[in-house]
């Protein structure tokens, strides 16, 4: 990152530089003290410079399977605390922030100083230790639609965590390469999701939006099919869906702070294999029933199938259920988008962060009304879970995420969704 350089700082750091440099050379009677003495005056002064850049910066990162455009902005951060009683002026005093927005969770503090990005991600890093905070992290600042009457509601920018969600490509059988790249970004697998062949990296060092510069590294690597920041979003009022919005034809699900339409495809299914497979192989696969194969992504990883449009529920129950159990399948998904280069596909997982006023006996009412199946707890989301609904059925996710958010016992529910990501 380049620095602004004032005349009078930088004729001070080119005399440290120099006078340090001579004396290295000219093997002078400086003392080893006087010497390091200069070094670190140079250094402070190069951490003292700001940021040349203005206090936002575009760029981009792969969400979902599309390129998403976001703003950094360096004079603010996101925390979330254990609690909102906390009192906040250890902060605004210690660490020189100004506490500028408020939600049931998430604090928004601004730097009253323009740091260089060391000295940024040293207090965040400070930050971070100190009693009561839970998660803090850069606020990520995206372009969407403004909200109109019974549309989504107003959010604070969504908190990039420290985690990340890759799934490794197949073909990438070289395990090297991989440990590789996570030892050189100093990254940690947390877990694996089997169902999905999902893995969680945590980075190590998350601050200056590093971790977008990671997941932008991973997609360029060739050695995953995506990389995605695990985003810690938070929702000020309302529901995120309305039930006005839905006609006769579309259906919506959330994602993050976004009301996504989508035209759900009853007589086709999505399949994700667990290594490339040819047309042909699928189509041999399947040839005990009505099924053909219409579309074919990432060399035959994902595959898209179509059967008659007037086959009964019961019957494709039937048939998805019978498709995964077949030993080369992955997952079967249901088609939310489709394109030319893209394929959408909704899991049989969900993302629930539930209401704190939600009672523990009308959890699990719901739980079990909906056959759901706790999969993991999220650690960076106060009442956030993912569940696996059991048995699979064609929409259910998206179907059952909608029946809680119209209970409004949810503060967001959301499908588990996994896209294919062409290889340039």
């Amino acid at each position: 990152m380049c620095k602004v350089f004032k005349p009078s700082i930088m004729n001070n750091l080119i005399k440290y530089i120099f006078l340090a440099l001579t004396v290295l050379a000219n093997n002078d009677s400086y003392s080893q003290q006087q010497i390091g003495e200069n070094i670190e005056k140079a250094k402070r002064m190069i951490d003292s410079l700001e940021i040349k850049d203005d206090t936002l910066k575009q760029d981009s990162f792969i969400y979902g399977g599309e390129e998403v455009s976001y703003t950094k902005d360096w004079d603010r951060i996101g925390v979330v605390f254990e609690s909102n009683n906390l009192d906040y002026s250890i902060f605004t005093s210690n660490y020189k922030l100004t506490k500028v927005g408020q939600s049931e969770y998430v604090t928004v503090f601004r730097m009253t100083e323009r740091l260089s990005l060391e000295n940024r991600r040293k207090i965040m890093e400070s930050i971070k230790t100190e009693k009561g905070v839970k998660v803090i992290g850069d606020i990520l600042i995206t372009k969407s639609p403004a909200p109109s009457d019974n549309s989504v509601a107003n959010i604070v920018p969504p908190l990039i965590t420290d985690q990340i969600m890759v799934r490794w490509k197949r073909a990438i059988t070289d395990s090297e390469k991989i440990k590789k790249f996570i030892d050189e970004e100093g990254l940690a697998e947390i877990s694996q999701q089997t169902s999905l062949n999902v893995t969680i990296l945590k980075v190590q060092n998350p601050f200056n939006y590093r971790v977008m510069e990671v997941c932008n590294k991973l997609m360029k690597s060739g050695l995953v099919t995506f990389a995605e920041p695990d985003l810690y979003f938070e929702v000020i009022k309302g529901p995120t869906y309305n039930s006005h919005f839905k006609t006769a034809t579309l259906d919506y699900f959330t994602r993050g702070n976004q009301k996504i339409a989508f035209q759900k495809k009853t007589n086709f299914m999505g399949v994700v294999f667990k290594n490339e497979m040819s047309k042909a192989r699928v189509q041999k696969l399947i040839d005990d029933w009505d099924i053909t194969v219409d579309a074919v992504y990432m060399n035959g990883l994902f595959f898209v199938l179509t059967f008659p449009i007037n086959l009964s529920s019961e019957s494709v129950k039937t048939i998805r259920e019978s498709i995964i159990l077949f030993e080369e399948v992955e997952l079967v998904g249901d088609i939310l988008i489709q394109t030319e280069n893209n394929l959408i596909l909704a899991t049989q997982d969900l993302i629930i962060k539930w209401k704190p006023e939600t009672s523990e006996t009308v959890k699990q009412t719901f739980i079990k009304q909906y056959g759901l199946t706790e999969v993991r707890k999220i650690p960076y989301i106060a009442g956030g879970f993912q569940y696996r609904i059991e048995p699979d059925v064609a929409y259910a996710s998206t179907d059952i995420c909608l029946k809680f958010l119209d209970a409004d016992i949810v503060v967001f529910a959301e499908p588990v969704i996994i896209s294919t990501s062409e290889d340039d």
